[in-house]
């Protein structure tokens, strides 16, 4: 939306001032925040002064393309390690680990603090092992001790922990003596997802909600201005997938054309499911499956390689994701405004990407990129050396001051 040229100068001009001293600066600090569910095309349909003046003062990717499925912690754990879900393990919210013989739902808070369930090597254990200060705030994996490794600092996971609370860890955070300030900060937020699943993303609670991160991000801002780091720290400001419409006359339940006697199990939720069938009726499944309506079942070998999906053994022989905006399920209904999971192309699961600070142009534009590329970003920015993986920090080079 249209920015308020005053409203800019307020929130950034001590992020403007110093920009020629932070290219020099010896500490560089990243912090990357991830709004949970922020669909790309939201800043354009409520004023957003904050996110505007990011984008007038830095760089916006305007499509981030979410690894399949759209999910939540698939998709902030690929952000983390730069990897798709086939290789780092997280395939779905909840699903089950042969490898393991163990369960893994995100409910279940000894299975997610459980590093064995996480591969690759999320950038705050990178930092850590090179003695790069990390400090993560409810980002998925950062309870896990992983390859050994924690960050320096970390929260339990607790929603009930208000903004501004959170606000208040990372002005504590920021202002620690050198020694101890993290470098690293990776910030995780649970709208507007909650109110896109319950309203819709076209809703007014939807709208309401947008305003409010906007002024709470100034809020960051200010925080971050009124800091000793204001000249050197670059912000990042993301999400993990968008939020599709949904009907109450686009519903199908899946136990009217599956017998869930010939499944062994199942994992998922609308609009994306994984089946796994009873010995010997493996067939016999699938062809059920076949015939559920405004929907797609593939067997697991057969899934279309552009959602790089299929490999890990964690996932079920079958995998089944409705049709755009169409709602499947099998007990419950679950959320009727929106939902998210699709096919990875789906125009409503694009998500946002905003940078700002002394390694980004001003004022620059890119159409796309995927979720995976920032993992590479982070690391250039950090001067981290980084194992190979799947995103490739091109689809960015066009945002950063050489």
């Amino acid at each position: 939306m249209k920015s308020n040229k005053f409203y800019i100068i307020v929130v950034f001009f001590a992020l403007s001032l110093c920009s020629i001293v932070a290219q020099t600066s010896k500490s560089k600090y990243l912090l990357v925040i991830s709004y949970d569910g922020f669909r790309w095309d939201y800043p354009e349909k409520v004023e957003t002064p904050t996110f505007d003046s990011v984008q007038a003062n830095g760089a916006r990717v305007m499509q981030c393309q979410p690894c399949f499925p759209s999910k939540t912690f698939p998709n902030h754990y690929s952000m983390a390690t730069g990897l798709y879900p086939d290789n780092h393990g997280i395939v779905l919210n909840s699903f089950y680990s042969k490898e393991l013989k163990a369960e893994y739902r995100i409910s279940n808070r000894k299975a997610v603090t459980d590093g064995r369930f996480y591969g690759g090597e999320p950038i705050w254990v990178a930092a850590e092992k090179q003695g790069v200060k990390s400090a993560t705030l409810f980002w998925v994996g950062c309870e896990a001790e992983i390859k050994g490794v924690r960050p320096s600092y970390y929260y339990k996971y607790s929603s009930r922990l208000k903004y501004n609370n959170r606000l208040d860890t990372l002005k504590k955070w920021i202002n620690l003596p050198y020694t101890e300030r993290p470098k690293l900060i990776m910030m995780y937020f649970e709208q507007p997802d909650k109110y896109g699943h319950q309203y819709g993303p076209n809703s007014n609670e939807v709208k309401k909600q947008i305003s409010y991160i906007d002024s709470f991000t100034k809020k960051v801002f200010q925080t971050i201005s009124n800091s000793s780091i204001a000249d050197s720290i670059d912000i990042i400001i993301t999400s993990d997938h968008g939020m599709s419409e949904l009907n109450i006359k686009r519903i199908v339940n899946i136990a009217d054309y599956v017998k869930l006697k010939d499944v062994k199990s199942w994992y998922g939720n609308n609009p994306v499911f994984m089946f796994t069938a009873k010995k010997n009726r493996e067939e016999k499944l699938y062809q059920q499956l076949l015939t559920i309506p405004h929907s797609t079942t593939w067997k697991k070998d057969s899934i279309p390689n552009r959602l790089n999906f299929g490999k890990n053994s964690c996932i079920g022989q079958f995998v089944v994701v409705a049709d755009s905006s169409w709602s499947i399920y099998i007990k419950n209904v679950g959320y009727i405004g929106g939902t998210h999971g699709y096919d990875n192309s789906n125009k409503d699961m694009q998500a946002i990407f905003y940078a700002i600070g002394p390694s980004f142009k001003k004022g620059i534009t890119v159409n796309k990129m995927r979720n995976i590329d920032m993992y590479p970003l982070l690391a250039k920015i950090l001067n981290l050396k980084i194992d190979k993986i799947d995103g490739d920090i091109s689809p960015l080079i066009p945002l950063i001051k050489e």
